[in-house]
């Protein structure tokens, strides 16, 4: 439990390679245990850190393998966590169609649907890949209102909103702006 706490707390440090020797023990003493649900959070941390370290594919089998387990143990908070971060991550290595299906893949689970707060951030992380790559409309239609939230997630639905209120309102200046006129070229040959 205290490996798996550790790797967590390097991980969401930004301390990856650290994180990764600490999942790796994590995962060693999970298995040893028996105890399939700290398995699933060590894959977890063990497969966010190598992505975030560009080992995207091996940190992606991680991830997957984190999303088996926590299906198999019904431990719908891993499972979300393991979505989450798989999504993000494909989507920061440029992946961000396969980023976009493993978050809606995530948000179709049935076990998911309704948990609350805690399927806010995969709700929130496919409207944020949409708003990244301009579908705004799916963006708005999706961003998580899950009532009363503090801190960082409030802080992050709020910019996430602010940015798709941008967006649109980009979106419609450009169709209400005149198409710019075409520059006259001279035919006198460049000096390069």
């Amino acid at each position: 439990m205290l490996l798996g706490l550790r790797s967590k707390v390097l991980m969401l440090g930004g301390r990856h390679r650290k994180a990764i020797e600490a999942a790796r023990a994590a995962l060693a003493a999970a298995v040893a245990a028996d105890e399939p649900a700290a398995r699933s959070r060590a894959l977890n941390v063990l497969g966010t850190s190598l992505m975030s370290l560009g080992d995207v594919d091996e940190g992606a089998a991680h991830l997957r393998e984190a999303i088996a387990l926590a299906t198999s143990e019904s431990c719908f908070p891993e499972l979300i966590a393991s979505y989450v971060n798989l999504a993000d991550n494909l989507h920061q290595a440029g992946r961000s169609q396969e980023a976009r299906e493993t978050a809606h893949a995530g948000n179709e689970r049935p076990e998911i649907v309704g948990t609350g707060r805690q399927s806010a951030w995969l709700e929130l992380i496919e409207a944020e890949i949409a708003l990244d790559t301009g579908d705004w409309a799916f963006a708005e239609r999706h961003m998580p209102n899950h009532g009363a939230v503090a801190g960082t997630t409030f802080v992050n639905f709020a910019l996430r909103r602010a940015e798709s209120f941008d967006a649109s309102c980009a979106t419609a200046l450009a169709q209400l702006a005149p198409s710019p006129v075409p520059r006259f070229r001279s035919g006198i040959p460049s000096q390069k």
